[in-house]
């Protein structure tokens, strides 16, 4: 019979990511020290550009100085008889209730970027889309100074949120999401905001699935503004 064996082994994995500036103050102010910074984490499967463009429409500035990576796990799929780049946070077989790439990985490697990009002390607003959302408390929990989290499309589970320092969390979600129902959301921030995390934002947008329109956009751009 085989006994399979795992080994953790320190290896480098290059991991990109997009850093942008936010559109031009009307006071001309530059960003400071003390300013937010956004990190975006995309969804399964996925890459930092598409959440970039879907949560702020192509070309446009964020609001404040984001950073955008892709996760780091190569998760490439055929679309349209080619292979399309792609990534993944983590790995949970569901069917099999089974973690087959736990996020604690992910989360340290993301905070060894934080760090050598010397990020990790600016206050941080975390937005997650799907996956990303779920993921956001595992990157939350290394963090010292999160200002809050902006979950879109995403639900909370509450033995993955301790340890995290309560924080706000704004919730943005469509109606007619069926990978994510959002009553399953609405369960689950009820239990955080039982835990102690303070109440923030939550938007249900009707006629919207598991995706963001232009409505979405608008309040997305106001749940990262309110930090």
């Amino acid at each position: 019979m085989l006994h399979r064996q795992v080994k953790n082994i320190e290896m480098p994995v290059p991991v990109s990511f997009y850093r942008l500036a936010p559109a031009p103050s009307p006071r001309g102010a530059g960003t400071t020290h003390d300013e937010p910074l956004l990190l975006m984490l995309h969804g399964f499967r996925e890459t930092a550009d598409e959440f970039l463009t879907r949560a702020l429409g192509r070309g446009q500035p964020p609001p404040i100085e984001t950073l955008a990576p892709n996760a780091p796990f190569p998760m490439p799929w055929r679309k349209a008889g080619k292979y399309s780049e792609a990534y993944s946070w983590y790995f949970r077989d569901v069917d099999r209730s089974a973690v087959l790439i736990p996020p604690e990985v992910a989360a340290q490697g993301l905070f060894r970027l934080l760090t050598a990009l010397e990020l990790a002390e600016r206050r941080i607003v975390i937005a997650g889309f799907s996956q990303g959302g779920f993921f956001a408390p595992h990157i939350a929990r290394l963090l010292p100074r999160v200002a809050g989290i902006v979950a879109v499309g995403a639900g909370f589970r509450i033995d993955e949120y301790q340890g995290v320092r309560p924080c706000v969390i704004h919730a943005l979600h469509g109606a007619d999401d069926q990978i994510v129902p959002a009553q399953n959301m609405l369960d689950g921030l009820r239990e955080l905001h039982a835990a102690g995390f303070p109440p923030g934002q939550v938007k249900i947008l009707d006629n919207l699935a598991h995706e963001m329109d232009d409505r979405a956009r608008r309040a997305f751009r106001d749940m990262v503004g309110s930090f």
